[in-house]
C-alpha cells in the first residue's frame, strides 16, 4: 500500500496545527458546559407583593359592569371566593369567570364592590369617591361582610368610627341638637349593626336618639326602627331622664348657683362621660 504523502509546506503545516488547536478548545468548552449544574435562585418572594395566578371576570349589578380581578386576591382575602374557587368546574364546560361572555355574576352595586377592592389594591389604582358618605361606607361594609373581606370590613367600621364613636368630635358636636340626618343615620347604623351582629357603634347610635328632644317620636324619622329597638330606646330614654332629674335635685340641694336644668346644664350633662357610660351599661353594652 502506498503511503499517504505528508504536507511539507511550512505555511500549510501551520494552518493545520491551528485548526486542530481550535477544534480541541471547542471540544473542551463543550465538555465543560455539559458539566455545569444550574444553580437554584436564592431570591425570596416579598410578602404580599409577588402576585401569582390568573384573573377572573366578575359581572356586577343589573347593567352590568365587568371587573377583571386577580384570582389570588379574591381567594386570599375573601372566605366566600376561596370556597367558590375550590369547587371543580362543571363537567364538560368552562368555569365561570373565564371570559367576558362567561363571568361570575354578582348582584351587588359595582361602586360598592369597587370600594371593597380599593382596600386591597390601594387608592392609587382604585381611588375612593371624593365624598366618603355614610351611605357609601355602610354599603361597602355590607358587601365586604357578605363576601367575608375581613380587612375591608374593618376599614368600613374604622371610617364610621371617625363620625360615630363616642370620642368623635362630629358625634359630640351633634348631641346638643341632632338633625334629621343625624337621627336617620343613627337608625341606619343600628340596623346595620343588628344585621352584621357587630355592636361596636350600637351604643353611640342609640345614645344619639335618646338625647333627641326635637324629633322624638316623629314617624318620618323614627318609623324605620324595629319594634325591639323602639322598646330599648324608650327604656334608655327613661333612664337618662331619671339621671337628669337626680342631678338637678342634687345640685339644687347642695348649691345656690344657677339651676342645673338650664340649657347649658343639660348640654354638659349629656356630653359628660359618666352619663354616656351609664347609658351604655343600662343597654348591656361594654363601654369602650
Amino acid at each position: 500500500m502506498a503511503e499517504i504523502e505528508q504536507p511539507t509546506d511550512p505555511s500549510l503545516l501551520s494552518a493545520v496545527a491551528q485548526a486542530n488547536e481550535r477544534s480541541l478548545v471547542a471540544e473542551s468548552q463543550a465538555n465543560a458546559d455539559a458539566q455545569v449544574v444550574p444553580q437554584m435562585s436564592t431570591a425570596e418572594h416579598y410578602p404580599n407583593r409577588y402576585f401569582e395566578g390568573d384573573y377572573v371576570i366578575l359581572s356586577l349589578g343589573p347593567k352590568p359592569y365587568l371587573f377583571r380581578v386577580q384570582r389570588n386576591i379574591l381567594a386570599k382575602y375573601s372566605g366566600t371566593f376561596r370556597d367558590m374557587f375550590s369547587l371543580p368546574p362543571p363537567e364538560g364546560g368552562t368555569a365561570e369567570g373565564s371570559s367576558d361572555d362567561n363571568p361570575i355574576r354578582l348582584p351587588d352595586d359595582p361602586d360598592h364592590f369597587a370600594g371593597v377592592l380599593s382596600v386591597y389594591h390601594g387608592t392609587v389604582l382604585m381611588p375612593y369617591p371624593c365624598d366618603l358618605s355614610f351611605d357609601y361606607v355602610t354599603s361597602v361594609l355590607r358587601v365586604a361582610s357578605k363576601y367575608e373581606f375581613t380587612l375591608a370590613v374593618e376599614w368600613a367600621w374604622s371610617k364610621l368610627s371617625e363620625t360615630w364613636s363616642w370620642r368623635a368630635r362630629p358625634w359630640l358636636a351633634a348631641l346638643p341638637q341632632p338633625s334629621r340626618v343625624n337621627l336617620r343615620q343613627a337608625i341606619a347604623l343600628i340596623g346595620v349593626s343588628r344585621e352584621l351582629d357587630d355592636r361596636r357603634l350600637l351604643g353611640s347610635a342609640f345614645y344619639m336618639l335618646c338625647v333627641d328632644q326635637k324629633w322624638s317620636g316623629e314617624e318620618s324619622v323614627y318609623g324605620a326602627m324595629q319594634p325591639a329597638d323602639v322598646f330599648l330606646l324608650l327604656k334608655i330614654t327613661r333612664k337618662i331622664s331619671r339621671l337628669w332629674v337626680e342631678k338637678c335635685a342634687a345640685q339644687a340641694v347642695s348649691s345656690a348657683l344657677q339651676p342645673v336644668n338650664s340649657t347649658q346644664g343639660w348640654l354638659a350633662f349629656i356630653q359628660d362621660l359618666s352619663t354616656i357610660t351609664a347609658i351604655h351599661h343600662d343597654m348591656g353594652l361594654p363601654f369602650p
